[in-house]
């Protein structure tokens, strides 16, 4: 499938032009130059011809900048597996130098190069277009990627270089999302697994911006990473770009069938942490808690440091935690097939019967405290949904009962079924009446 990159010097609408072409904003937009880092990868079709759209940093070739080269380096790795280079430079401005300089960098590579004049958002500005040709590009397209002006004509003009697929039924993918405080060590964590200079990863926190899909295929399993930005406390959001890329991540959480999420294992969990992992909890099929950094921690250590984090959290008491390195390596492809593993488990219907009489020893052995002068019956339950599993009992005081005993109940559903890690959702509803 082709893959289609937008391309052009900071804050000339890359990420506006990728959102409307994605239909959706999955691209941070923001007045501020270089607010996009990270390489955005997205498949979408116009026409009935499927491709890929990548959205890069602002790319300044000739720059010194830690993280602004870091950026040039990413857009490099783009061009270079691009079919098709969207050139994106800004009407309002006119051509400046670095423009030039782009454009120089673009025609030794060789490759398909629409030249796309951004903010065009009416028919006078148009005038101003003839002055990019100077560029040396002959295909040359006024848009308004705010507005949607002049995108459909370039979308066409694109299409016309794409040969029709034969279309392949989708395949179920396996969604696992890294998530974590700032400067945890999740790209690091995502690079690692994918094997690619796609993510920036440096020492600097919240070098990474946007939630970043990646499907891969791993022991035969198909899947898709998505690494998120670092998730601070509200305080500390100070910024409508943070606001959204954190609000990102937490979309990619909610939406995912894993939460990685990751700690600094060479130091004491955090209340961030702790956040992080309940919402996890409240949101994922399955969540392991990634202990990274591990190298910075003495191998003979390993047990009491996993020891400390089970301790920490004694209201999970059926969370999975794994010690790694994402820097040296270590356990990052246990990490992924254990996430695999709570995946399939998590979708694996329990056995019904078996379920029943689990609650019924359950309630024969410990009843419920009565209610005023009233027992308390559960007659019976049944799992309505899976990832993650969702069992529902019928009682008749389905608002009533204790938190203790539902802690009571799920406890003994755990002993049985293999739910490690697995978020276990209780739902109570009223008997139905027999009919007479």
């Amino acid at each position: 499938m082709k893959n289609i990159v937008i391309v052009g010097r900071p804050n000339v609408g890359k990420s506006s032009l990728f959102n409307r072409i994605i239909h959706r904003r999955k691209a941070v937009v923001e007045e501020m130059p270089g607010v996009t880092r990270d390489r955005l990868l997205e498949r979408t079709e116009w026409n009935d011809r499927s491709f890929y759209l990548t959205d890069t940093g602002g790319y300044v070739p000739s720059k010194t900048d830690r993280i602004t080269t870091l950026v040039s380096k990413q857009v490099d790795l783009a061009i270079d597996e691009g079919d098709i280079i969207l050139f994106t430079v800004d009407a309002i401005e006119g051509v400046t130098p670095l423009d030039r300089e782009i454009a120089d960098s673009l025609r030794k590579n060789g490759k398909n190069v629409f030249l796309v004049v951004n903010k065009v958002d009416n028919a006078k500005r148009e005038q101003v277009i003839y002055s990019f040709f100077k560029l040396g590009f002959k295909r040359v397209f006024p848009v308004s990627s705010i507005h949607g002006r002049g995108v459909a004509e370039l979308l066409d003009e694109i299409v016309k270089l794409i040969p029709e697929e034969r279309r392949e039924a989708p395949t179920e993918r396996i969604k696992l999302a890294i998530i974590g405080k700032p400067n945890v060590g999740k790209s690091s964590l995502f690079k690692r697994i994918i094997n690619e200079e796609r993510v920036i990863v440096d020492e600097e926190p919240g070098t990474t911006r946007d939630a970043i899909d990646t499907d891969l295929e791993f022991e035969g399993e198909k899947l898709t990473i998505i690494d998120t930005a670092g998730i601070r406390r509200k305080p500390r959001i100070k910024t409508d770009i943070e606001y959204y890329t954190i609000k990102r991540a937490i979309n990619a959480l909610l939406l995912c069938d894993v939460a990685m999420v990751m700690v600094d294992g060479s130091v004491e969990i955090t209340r961030q942490d702790k956040r992080l992992i309940a919402l996890s909890y409240r949101s994922a099929g399955a969540v392991i808690i990634l202990l990274n950094k591990m190298d910075l921690v003495p191998k003979r250590l390993w047990n009491d440091v996993s020891r400390y984090f089970y301790d920490a959290l004694p209201y999970i008491p059926y969370l999975l935690a794994l010690p790694i390195s994402a820097k040296r390596g270590d356990g990052v492809f246990d990490a992924v097939r254990i996430a695999i593993d709570g995946y399939k488990r998590s979708s694996t219907l329990l056995d019904n019967e078996e379920l029943n009489q689990i609650i019924k020893d359950a309630v024969l052995y410990f009843p419920h405290k009565r209610i005023g002068k009233k027992r308390v019956f559960i007659s019976g339950c049944k799992q309505v949904s899976q990832n993650p599993p969702q069992v529902v009992f019928f009682t008749n005081f389905p608002d009533d009962i204790a938190k203790d005993y539902k802690r009571y109940l799920e406890k003994k559903i755990r002993e049985v079924f293999p739910l490690g890690g697995i978020p276990l959702v209780m739902k109570f509803r009223a008997r139905r009446k027999r009919k007479e």
